[in-house]
């Protein structure tokens, strides 16, 4: 892979990289947000909003903090779980921010290639540039939101545009504040958006495609609302 099969382009702050990301990506109506945490994309909002995050806790303050949308379903289950159930093309933008660093470079592989197996216009990825340290807390639990989240928050796996080949990528290299790890050396400070366009599925295909993926978005959605209802549930039921 050469980076001459990247599309490749760099800006000076987080602001004007954000600003060329908001122009570079489809509104779309189904969208999948894997590793949503707390903070799902909020570069628009799909008639649909799949939030997807194996820690259960992220999305109950998730629930509890941010504003009502009645297009968000929560599932409770893990990037390979959803994966598993997706037909080719039954979703039609992927977003995955902040998450492929937490897998190992193995499994980042395989999430790629899933999320434009299941994806029919776009996926969507941010991630830092290069390797960050990003350790297990000293007790073991705790993450930077003061939750018990920290052994998903390790860091695995560093990633730049050479790995995305057939992408557009979009990179700005002092996007965090300078740190030191913890053996003293200085981390990454870039970050890049990685755009993936989908092409269209073949005229002859559409037919059947379409078939499926409107049956499997209806037992999508139903399950999605039944996890919603339990989480709701805890909600209710939580200590305030």
């Amino acid at each position: 892979m050469t980076e001459k099969s990247v599309l490749l382009a760099e800006f000076a702050n987080e602001g004007k990289l954000r600003k060329e990301v908001e122009k570079r990506v489809k509104h779309t109506n189904l969208v999948l947000d894997i590793g949503c945490g707390i903070r799902p994309q909020d570069i628009f909002a799909p008639r649909t909003h799949l939030c997807v995050d194996p820690h259960l806790p992220y999305l109950l303050r998730l629930h509890k903090e941010s504003p009502p949308d009645c297009g968000r379903v929560v599932l409770n289950c893990s990037w390979r779980q959803i994966m598993k159930a997706l037909p080719d093309a039954s979703v039609e933008t992927v977003f995955a921010l902040d998450f492929i660093e937490h897998l190992d470079r193995s499994e980042g592989s395989d999430f790629l290639a899933e999320a434009c197996r299941v994806s029919s216009v776009q996926v969507v990825l941010f991630t830092p540039l290069g390797y960050y340290e990003q350790e297990l807390p000293d007790d073991g639990v705790t993450d930077k939101w003061g939750m018990d989240g920290g052994i998903w928050q390790v860091h695995r796996s560093g990633w730049t545009p050479n790995d995305f080949d057939g992408w557009e990528v979009l990179v700005c290299r002092a996007f965090h504040p300078p740190e030191t790890g913890k053996d003293g050396k200085p981390l990454p400070t870039g970050a890049f958006w990685a755009i993936k366009d989908i092409p269209p599925i073949p005229d002859k295909a559409i037919p059947l495609t379409a078939k499926a993926t409107t049956h499997f978005n209806a037992l999508l959605l139903r399950l999605g609302r039944g996890v919603d209802r339990r989480v709701r549930t805890v909600l209710r039921r939580a200590p305030r």
